[in-house]
């Protein structure tokens, strides 16, 4: 018999309970929902064995992530067993739609998205066997991964200094992350454009760049933030410089500067 389904963020929980007069062996379960004049139903496979003998399960963690469409998914899968010698475990991930990719590595299930994929919300099955006592067992896990529209990763920012030859100044960026989770940037460049305000300084032969040299990858939040808030040292940050050359550089004087961002963040 079951108990009342209990509803969670997904759909429901039905837990199964086992009498100690059920029956052996492995069945189907069907489950059915209906709501808005319309009924659904899906089929499980439940297995009972006898108490302490073939005690194998499967678990995936975290249940649910999110990802941007071309990223890549991870879950720490967890195979316990006992009650009989050890053998191999065959993992097998089922349900992938097509443009995933899905593979078992060091224990975690993989889970590698593409740029053509439909967005939305599907669940991965999880299917592991083994023999135990020359029976042969399966069980089952479920992993939500929801895939949503790619996003780019905000910067802005400036300097706040005049620069002057043989002069450098920090640049504390501002920097956004679009979506709901965690980012996890693992590159961040400036580029100064050649062309300034003024003709003839270049921006290029005038300037140069130091990049970001901090931690990473580092983590940003949903938001948006400062890199002085994650890295406090601004000798990490990003460095726009001005050399101090043996000609006349009056022309940058007053000179404006196009500074160009890029990043490179996964989840």
């Amino acid at each position: 018999m079951s108990s009342a389904p209990s509803l969670v963020q997904d759909g429901a929980t039905l837990t199964l309970r086992i009498s100690t007069r059920t029956p052996l062996g492995t069945r189907r379960v069907t489950v059915r929902a209906t709501g808005d004049g319309s009924t659904l139903r899906r089929s499980l496979w439940l297995t009972v064995t006898r108490s302490g003998r073939l005690r194998f399960s499967v678990t995936v963690r975290p249940a649910r992530q999110i990802v941007a469409r071309g990223g890549v998914a991870r879950y720490k899968v967890r195979v316990l067993r006992s009650g009989g010698p050890a053998a191999p475990v065959s993992l097998r991930a089922q349900q992938v739609p097509a443009g995933e990719r899905a593979t078992f590595t060091n224990g975690e299930l993989v889970v590698e998205t593409s740029d053509e994929q439909e967005t939305g919300t599907h669940r991965l099955v999880v299917a592991g066997t083994t023999w135990i006592r020359g029976q042969r067992v399966r069980r089952f896990a479920i992993a939500t991964l929801s895939v949503v529209t790619p996003r780019p990763l905000g910067i802005s920012g400036d300097r706040t200094n005049p620069l002057f030859p043989g002069a450098s100044v920090p640049l504390d960026l501002i920097l956004t992350n679009p979506h709901d989770f965690d980012l996890r940037v693992v590159r961040l460049r400036v580029n100064v454009r050649p062309r300034t305000s003024q003709r003839a300084c270049s921006g290029t032969a005038d300037y140069a760049v130091r990049q970001y040299a901090g931690p990473s990858p580092f983590v940003m939040h949903p938001g948006s933030r400062r890199l002085s808030t994650i890295v406090p040292d601004r000798d990490l940050w990003p460095q726009i410089a001005m050399h101090d050359l043996p000609s006349n550089q009056d022309a940058c004087k007053g000179a404006t500067l196009a500074l160009d961002y890029t990043a490179t963040a996964t989840r």
